[in-house]
């Protein structure tokens, strides 16, 4: 049996697939051929000398022996955001706390590996079930973005991302970080989402973005 390389993802968009090698940190487009594999492997029905033969990423294998198996990114489609939601106050953060994750998540990107982040991420992501709290994950994200603006730092999805993420975690919230694309013309965006909420954007910046990678 087969899966994914570690560190890969995809998604279908459209009639093709879009690859995130997080070990690249970049995306690949597959149709043809290479999207035959991927169809083919999620059904079981990979020849594996065929396999051998021609399942390559750039220099890496696409595929490797293990019992995973082969399944695209799935999500719920976002239906709202927190942002667009009547201000709750009660989800107040307290400024060093948002400096301190977003300096953290900026920190972390500057000196590490895309790889080496989401695997720092998903070590400290908490084991314990987290609360479901909706309306406290709402409140978090508004004030988030409030106080955002304060910081002396570059706005950018990902790190913006990633601090959210570690404040949820702080509070024992949980949500999905997301990879997504869009094609023609090609497009990145990163973005956190808990059911079909989006917590870290105004629903326009996501909806044409479909997911590759789920932390």
């Amino acid at each position: 049996m087969l899966q994914l390389r570690p560190g890969l993802s995809f998604g279908f968009v459209a009639d093709r697939a879009v690859v995130l090698d997080l070990e690249a940190d970049r995306y690949f487009l597959l149709d043809g051929a290479p999207l035959r594999l991927i169809r083919d492997a999620m059904a079981n029905r990979l020849d594996a000398r065929r396999c051998l033969q021609s399942d390559r990423l750039g220099p890496r294998p696409l595929f490797i022996a293990g019992h995973a198996g082969v399944a695209p990114v799935v999500a719920p489609a976002p239906v709202g955001s927190a942002l667009e939601r009547a201000v709750d106050g009660r989800g107040d953060v307290p400024l060093r706390h948002l400096f301190a994750a977003q300096c953290r998540a900026n920190g972390a990107l500057k000196f590490l590996s895309l790889e080496s982040v989401i695997a720092r991420w998903r070590a400290v992501r908490p084991q314990l079930p987290a609360r479901l709290d909706l309306a406290a994950a709402i409140s978090l994200a508004q004030g988030y973005a409030a106080k955002r603006p304060l910081l002396p730092l570059r706005r950018s999805c990902v790190p913006d991302s990633l601090a959210i993420m570690r404040l949820l975690w702080r509070h024992r919230l949980d949500a999905d970080l997301f990879f997504g694309v869009r094609l023609e013309p090609f497009a990145a965006h990163c973005w956190v989402q808990s059911g079909d909420l989006v917590l870290s954007d105004p629903l326009s910046n996501v909806v044409d973005f479909t997911p590759v990678f789920r932390l």
